[in-house]
This record gives C-alpha cells, structure tokens and sequence, in this order.
C-alpha cells in the first residue's frame, strides 16, 4: 500500500480502501471562502445542546412505499461541503444532515426534511432533487446520501440540535402524514464537536450475509488489522450464525467492535447492488468520521488486507500521507 499520489509504487493486497482524507475533501465548493470562515467562526461560538439519542439504527420503510427505505443521519459541521451559503440577516447555516437512504434508482422528485426536537416540534426542510450515488450497476435500486441544510438564528446564543429527521416527497402521502424519523447521529462527546479528527485507523466491513459461518476468518481478519495498527471495526449483519455473532459480541465487549443491525428486507437484495452496500459504505465513514471521530477508513472485504511497503502500521503510514 502507498500513498494515493504515489502510484509508481503501489502495493495493495485488497480491492478497494477510502480514506477519510478523501471525504473530507469531497465534494468541496471552495467559492465565497471568506463568508465562509466569518460563518464558520460564528458556528464555533455557539452553545451546543445535543438530545438524547440511541447509537443503532435500522431500515425503516418511508411511508406507504415498499422498498423506499431510511437507515440513518449525521449532523456534518462542515461548512465547505454546502453548495451554496445564503448568508441571511437573520439566518446562518451551522452545518447539514447527512441522511442515508435506498430509493428508485430513477427517482426524480423533490424532497423534504422534517426535522424534530426533542419537545417533538417539527420543521420542514425544502431541498428539491437528489441524485443516487454511483455504484448502482443499474440495479432498479440505489443507495442515496441526502444532504438538509441547518439554519439557525444568528444572534442565538445556545442551539438546541434536532433529535430526528424523516423525509417526503409528494406521491408518496403517507411519509408526509406519517414520517418515519430516524435518529440523528452526533458526536458521542459534544464538546467534540469541532475538535481535529483523531489519527485512528477504523474499518468498515461489507454487510455479513447469507448466513455467514467462517468465524476463523473474521478472528484472523480482525486480529491482522490490529497487528497493523487498526483501533476499532465497524460490521453490518445481515445474515450471519450464532458462532460468528457470538465472536462478534466478544468483541463489542472488549470495545473495538460495532454491530449494526443491516435488516434489507428480502424481496429488496436481488433489486439492489451488493445488499445496499454503498448505503452502508456512507454510514460507516460517517459513523467513524461524526460519531468517534475517527481520520481514517479502510472499506474492505474479509478477504482484503492492507499491508504498507515500508511502514510497520498503517496510521504510521497514513501520518506521514497527511504530512507529504
């Protein structure tokens, strides 16, 4: 493994790995910088109040619609990725959630955020189109990231952050009647919430299906990646035996694995790329990078292992790629 813009060098052993530093860096619109850092020292000196929230998430049928699903979101403080600022008298953006979601591969209309305090009032976030993310190799169904602005009074002094979102879209009546929310994920600690990105190396797995069994793979796949320097683990069951989950929860009882529960309803995964697993690649780099803070994902399969040229560890490398 080298550094991505070292490629005359190139060593992997594993298909596909993303880092943080290539999120963080995606989908950037660097235009009007200067409002943005006024706006971005004004985010900083708010009060922040977190709600109470569960860690889990499941899929979650949107309204009436069978196989129009939500899993999860992620307030995002970052200012940068918003395509544009409406810098407001009265209003200033203090971030966006981040909304994980399966839809039509084709879907084509607007949509709106509701978003609920925990006093259970409700606002309506009108954001218009989206579009699915790639990878959907045509599948009737693709996963979709949906972005909702946060605006927030500018002379505010402490900032009551919303406990959930759901989303609707006009044929589908029931999810605007009835919206199915989901919690919004925050950092675990508050006060972390603009703090630096800790330099930890997290892994993400693709979703364990079909009832998977190899329990001597996992505990090698898990066992190398700490020799390499990794700290925490992120799986998705799906379908998995008891022997693999009982290993599992040893883990999560040690602290350096999550288990999240990956319920793609049956007559969905022969209509959708993989089990829906780019909608679990985005939860699982927005897990690290919101939830624990976490710099770096490598997104591999248990038959991947990513192994440095010339370093011992992998954060040792991926320090000095964030140093040049």
């Amino acid at each position: 493994l080298a550094c991505p813009y070292q490629r005359s060098t190139l060593g992997v052993i594993g298909i596909l790995v993303v880092f943080y530093y290539l999120y963080w860096n995606l989908y950037v619109f660097p235009s009007d910088s200067k409002l943005r850092e006024d706006l971005s020292s004004l985010q900083q000196s708010y009060i922040y109040i977190k709600p109470s929230w569960g860690y889990n998430n499941s899929w979650r049928q949107i309204g009436s619609k069978a196989n129009h699903l939500i899993y999860s979101a992620y307030f995002d403080d970052r200012l940068d990725v918003l395509e544009t600022i409406n810098d407001h008298n009265t209003k200033v953006p203090i971030g966006s959630l981040r909304i994980i979601a399966i839809l039509p591969r084709e879907f084509k209309e607007a949509i709106t955020c509701t978003i609920r305090f925990e006093d259970f009032i409700d606002k309506s976030i009108p954001i218009g189109k989206v579009q699915s993310l790639k990878e959907h190799h045509d599948y009737k169904y693709a996963a979709y990231s949906i972005m909702c602005p946060l605006y927030v009074n500018r002379n505010s002094t402490r900032i009551h952050l919303p406990q959930s979102v759901a989303i609707s879209y006009p044929s589908n009546r029931l999810s605007q009647l009835s919206p199915s929310f989901v919690p919004i994920n925050y950092p675990r600690d508050v006060d972390q919430l603009f703090a630096m990105s800790r330099p930890v190396v997290s892994v993400c797995v693709g979703p364990l299906q079909q009832n998977y069994s190899d329990v001597l793979r996992i505990a090698e796949f898990v066992e190398m990646y700490r020799i390499l320097g990794a700290r925490h683990f992120y799986f998705y069951h799906l379908s998995a035996s008891e022997e693999v989950m009982r290993l599992l929860r040893h883990y999560q009882s040690e602290g350096i694995v999550d288990v999240l529960q990956w319920n793609v309803p049956a007559e969905l995964l022969t209509e959708v790329h993989y089990a829906g697993i780019m909608a679990q690649i985005n939860d699982c780099v927005y897990r690290a990078m919101i939830v624990d803070n976490y710099r770096y994902a490598a997104i591999v399969d248990l038959d991947e292992i990513l192994i440095p040229l010339k370093h011992n560890s992998l954060a040792i490398f991926l320090r000095q790629c964030d140093e040049g």
